[in-house]
């Protein structure tokens, strides 16, 4: 962009990433001499005249869920016709970066990253919060490996929006079927889409792909969840049912809360060292004996947000 400077305070360096509405850099903060991320939206030219108050509205909320496995918002404001804000400087990259560099992740590597991010979840539910967009371009690793969560944008959209709005927030590949249908949401929102990206982790796609958003919706609300890939290696017992529980059509039939599907990996972790059951097909030996997946220490440091018309009309097909 033409201006370096944003509110006489964070010189803006490199572009770290774009989005439907907004644009995230990197930057340094000359009063604090620091690096951080300042994602901008310029609000000239977008019809959305409550887009402002939904972005600062945002960061409040955020900036109060001081945790380790949740970005961090520093500050917010408006320059002009740009909404700012200013967040934690994440070094380590985007999980879906990860995932297009190294494809499918280890048993316990998948898990340990599902751990962090249920901790970031049981935070922002216990303040009333449902993040509404969870996917891998959402989880930011530090440099130590620590997966954060980031990007509530849409979160109090959902939450606020009036009664018979059918406008479809969201990302195709990581919504549930409640928030398909225009129903309420609540935690267990958030554990479906978790439940997609461990799919994803473990197998390197979703489950539910298709040739457009319209095909793909459809297969969150009535599809099963296809069977592990056969190139995938064996997956224990109790990750197993707790990928088939996440991925539950009726919201009802999820983990109740992120501390309980939280539990649960716990478990899975402490048995992913144990001989394995495949979830579908499984990758073998040529003795034709399960490969067992044991686990291993990090050792290193889409779709864009949807909404408006378009999709708003697909779902409306849908339902």
């Amino acid at each position: 962009m033409a201006r370096s400077l944003i509110a006489g305070r964070y010189h803006l360096t490199d572009r770290l990433g774009q989005g439907g509405t907004a644009t995230v850099y990197r930057a340094i903060d000359l009063r604090l001499d620091r690096p951080v991320a300042v994602k901008i939206v310029r609000l000239a030219g977008l019809a959305d005249a409550d887009l402002a108050a939904r972005l600062l509205a945002e960061a409040r909320t955020v900036a109060a869920l001081t945790h380790p496995h949740i970005v961090a918002v520093y500050d917010a404001g408006q320059d002009g016709d740009l909404v700012y804000l200013v967040l934690e400087y994440l070094p380590g990259s985007t999980l879906r970066e990860r995932l297009l560099r190294q494809g499918r992740q280890p048993l316990a590597e998948a898990l340990t990253i599902a751990r962090d991010v249920l901790q970031g979840l049981a935070a922002a539910h216990a303040a009333g919060l449902v993040h509404c967009d969870l996917k891998p371009e959402n989880i930011l690793f530090a440099a130590d490996g620590t997966a954060k969560i980031a990007d509530f944008g849409i979160a109090r959209t959902l939450a606020e929006r009036p009664a018979g709005d059918r406008t479809l927030w969201g990302t195709p590949a990581y919504l549930a079927p409640e928030q398909i249908r225009g129903q309420a949401v609540g935690p267990a929102t958030d554990l479906y889409a978790l439940g997609v990206i461990l799919f994803e982790m473990l197998t390197g796609q979703p489950p539910f792909r298709g040739p457009d958003p319209a095909s793909v919706l459809r297969q969150h609300l009535t599809a099963p969840p296809p069977p592990l890939h056969p190139s995938a290696a064996g997956i224990p017992p109790s990750v197993a049912a707790l990928i088939a529980r996440a991925l539950a059509k009726d919201p009802r039939d999820r983990w109740p809360e992120a501390g309980a599907m939280l539990r649960a990996v716990d478990q899975a972790l402490a048995a992913s060292a144990q001989p394995t059951v495949p979830l579908g097909p499984a990758a073998r030996t040529g003795e034709g004996q399960t490969v067992a997946t044991r686990p291993r220490r990090r050792s290193w440091p889409g779709w864009l947000l949807l909404g408006g018309t378009i999709l708003g009309l697909v779902a409306g097909s849908l339902l």
